[in-house]
């Protein structure tokens, strides 16, 4: 478990009031400058959020759209990953989000029997991949 900055300063109090941390056992722990930690998450994010914008490029419907509306969705993006023949999406449910396949493929199936992913070819209405 990763604790600093969220453990040891409360938001809602001056900075100056610090919390302690006492070790309940024998205990290792790592560390790393909190400067030093930013900068490496903040890289991470820029690259992640190139990575986004560069497969938003990708999608017709979205190309158009000026760059600082692309980065607003990209920034709002998140990776959701499912096993073989996990459910996605069940019909009749609600659907509040936009899906966009990264990687892999998606049946869109009239009906799937709980307990048999695989629908029958006659039950798939599309097959979705990446691309």
């Amino acid at each position: 478990m990763a604790f600093g900055e969220s453990c040891l300063l409360h938001p809602y109090e001056d900075q100056d009031k610090f919390y302690n941390s006492v070790a309940m056992c024998s205990t290792e722990v790592l560390h790393i400058d909190l400067l030093a930690y930013r900068a490496i998450l903040q890289k991470q994010q820029s690259r992640i959020l190139a990575e986004k914008m560069t497969f938003i490029k990708s999608i017709p419907e979205l190309e158009m759209l000026v760059a600082s509306k692309q980065r607003i969705i990209c920034e709002n993006m998140f990776q959701v990953s499912f096993v073989k023949d996990a459910l996605v999406h069940r019909a009749g449910e609600p659907c509040n989000q936009v899906l966009f396949i990264n990687k892999g493929e998606v049946k869109v199936c009239k009906k799937v029997t709980l307990g048999r992913r695989n629908a029958e070819e006659s039950d798939v209405l599309a097959l979705l991949h990446d691309g």
